[in-house]
Parts: structure tokens; sequence; C-alpha cells
């Protein structure tokens, strides 16, 4: 040990903190969450599930001869509903006595080391929130969710092809997807491979990533419209990807339409727009060049998918394949590196569901002093998840590198 311990600068001088600021180096803006919280917030209220209805199938009906023809009065179903459950994050803050009541305390407490923890944990709870609003909440082979809320990736499938996480969702709300529901208006959602897929038109190596074009946007944002629909629902508003991506549209879009920049007057952030919907960039979106597997906040790294596994591809998901229709039987062939995932939305058609109060509503449960130290811990806690009632008019693209 060094004799004295303390230099003459360091006796004579104290150092300078700077007050009250604390540079946040760590999280990252939650675009998606952001918009869901103020455009597609349904508070839930209570119970044991949550449930929304939706029609699936028509009445009986045919021209008829005047007088000659009687009339079919089989009564069909034509109404279910999809159900989830209420899922629960906890995001922990733990204190020592001593650091509170002796240490940061006083004139030479610069920073508040209960405020900054605190508003830690409101960015963890969001950004794990953010992240997975991407994934889904489902017991999946080698994927696990069945804590995490409910939200798109499961959302925006068709029983059929993969997600950009690689699961198939045969089942959504409890529904199956391969059963009576299986029309295209039912709950199957649209996917979409960008890359090259080794077709006879196609060009670059099947599997690998591909340039995201202006036809592309335009034919993937077609499959959601949902013309001439008195509910309001017909076009998609809002298009999400990670920031790479965003780059990439900005390029591609800028020759083909009248590109204009805007600030959304609901929650103030600078966008552009495709068709009527605003494109924003979200950090914790799916990405190769961007995304990270982050231990506590989650997975948003795309990683590649095997094709084999896959036998019941669509041809219009355009995944490489064997033997494939519009309604599936296709075999995948090689290996898809997802890269970029975009995300085109009509959030009409989303519910996000908070808990409507109590602790559960995103509020701090008071610390609780431990029996055997001077630790005290309490906890931001969210009851929420996150519902599509019509997958068919969202859509996810992936295999985009550029």
């Amino acid at each position: 040990m060094a004799d004295p311990i303390v230099d003459e600068l360091n006796s004579s001088t104290v150092k300078e903190l700077q007050n009250e600021v604390v540079f946040d180096n760590f999280f990252r803006s939650c675009a998606g969450g952001a918009y869901l919280r103020a455009n597609c917030n349904f508070p839930f209220d209570g119970g044991a599930f949550d449930a929304f209805a939706f029609t699936y199938a028509p009445m009986i009906g045919s021209w008829y001869g005047r007088g000659t023809s009687a009339f079919n009065t089989t009564k069909p179903q034509t109404l279910s509903n999809g159900q989830f459950d209420i899922r629960t994050l906890e995001v922990n803050i733990t204190e020592l006595l001593e650091d509170l009541y002796i240490n940061n305390r006083g004139r030479n407490a610069r920073i508040s080391l209960i405020d900054t923890d605190s508003q830690t944990a409101v960015n963890t709870l969001n950004a794990i929130f953010e992240v997975s609003l991407f994934h889904h909440g489902q017991n999946m082979s080698g994927d696990n969710r069945s804590l995490a809320m409910n939200a798109l990736s499961e959302a925006i499938n068709n029983g059929m092809d993969p997600s950009w996480d690689g699961n198939v969702f045969t089942n959504y709300a409890g529904q199956s997807r391969t059963g009576v529901l299986q029309s295209p208006n039912a709950l199957n959602g649209n996917v979409y491979w960008a890359g090259p897929n080794g077709g006879a038109a196609g060009t670059g190596v099947a599997g690998a990533t591909g340039m995201i074009s202006y036809d592309i946007l335009e034919d993937q944002y077609n499959r959601c419209l949902r013309t001439g629909d008195r509910q309001g629902l017909g076009f998609p508003d809002l298009i999400l990807s990670n920031i790479p991506a965003w780059g990439f549209m900005k390029k591609r879009i800028q020759a083909a339409q009248q590109f204009h920049q805007e600030l959304d007057p609901v929650w103030g952030v600078h966008t552009f727009r495709f068709e009527n919907a605003i494109v924003l960039p979200d950090p914790y979106c799916p990405s190769l060049i961007a995304g990270v597997n982050d231990p506590v906040l989650g997975n948003y790294l795309t990683s590649n998918l095997t094709m084999s596994n896959y036998t019941n591809l669509t041809t219009t998901s355009n995944f490489p394949q064997n033997s494939g229709t519009s309604t599936g039987g296709g075999t995948g062939v090689g290996t898809c590196t997802p890269g970029e995932v975009i995300f085109i939305l009509n959030t009409k058609t989303i519910m996000f569901r908070p808990v409507s109060d109590g602790p559960f509503a995103g509020e701090f449960k008071p610390f609780i002093m431990s029996a055997e130290n001077t630790k005290v811990s309490g906890q931001f806690l969210l009851g929420c998840t996150v519902e599509c009632g019509s997958p068919w008019n969202n859509c996810q693209i992936m295999g985009i590198g550029a």
C-alpha cells in the first residue's frame, strides 16, 4: 500500500460531478410500444381472460327461382372468439439503507441514486416490452415463451410459413389456424420472403438476403388492404423496422414516390410515409445488422432458418421450396437468412391490453425490507398482452439485406 495513500492534488481538490446529469448509454427509443400506447390502448378491467369476437364464414345464400326453390334454412356458425390471458412483467430495484441514508444524501449527493435506479427500471420495463412486442407468448419447441405476452410474431403468421424467429404458429388466440378457420380471411397473417428464392425469374443465391424494393413494399402493403370496410380498417397505417431497414426503405422509396418528412402530432416523432402508413425506426425490431441477443431485455438478433424443417410452405410466401401451392404443401430448400425484418401493420386491428389500474398498471410496488440485512427491494409491475383481431390485415417481410 502506498504511503501516504492520498497525494497532494487529491488531498486539496475535490472532483466536480455534473449536478443531476446522467447520460443513458444503454437504452434505445421504443417507437412501436409508444405508438401502441398512444393509438391502440384498450385497458383490461378484469376477468379470467380476455377475448375478442370475430366472424370467419358467411351466411348461406344463393340465387333462387320465383316460387320454385326452397330456401336453405340451416343456421351456420359464423362467429367465434379468440382468448388471451394477461401476462405479468416485473423489474426489480434493490437498494442498501447505508447508501440511501448515509452515503447518497446531503449536498454531496449530486445524483439521487434511488431516482436514477427508478428511471433505469422504467426504461428496462419498456425495453423488455418492446423486444417482446416482436416475439410471441407460446410454448414452441426450443422457444418456450409461455410466460411472456402474446405479440406480433404469432399474430402475423398463417400456420404454414415461418415467422422471422423460425416458428410456425398453427394456433392463435386458442384457435386452430389449420381447421375450419383456415380461410384466408380468418386468423391467417401474411408472411413474405424478400430474398432470392431460386426461381426462374430470381437472381442471387437462394436463401441469401436481398434488396428491399418499392415493388415489394407496394405488393405486401396491398395484401393487407381491406377496402370498403365500414369499420374503418381499410389501410395499414404503421410500418416498423430496425434502423438499417428504415434506411434501406428511404433509399428505395424516395426515387419512386413523393417523399416528405413529417412530425407525428400524437407523440412527436419525425418520420416519413409510405402510402397511408408512417414508417418508424424501432431499434428493438428484429435485425441481423443492429440486433442483439441481450440476456435481460431479450433477443432481437435474427438467425438463419433451416428450410428443410418446413414442409407446408405456401408459394405466396416466396420462400425457397419444392412442390408448394398457394395453400401450402411446399418443402423448404437450403438455408434462409432473415436479415432485416419489416412489419406492415394495420394498428386498427391491434389492441394493447394493459391492466387498467392498481399495481399491475406499471406502478411501483413499495420497498420491503429484508429481515436479515439492510437491503430493501421493490418492483415495477406490468400486466398486459397484445392482440390482433384481423391478422390478415398485417404482414411481416424478411430476407432484407440492402
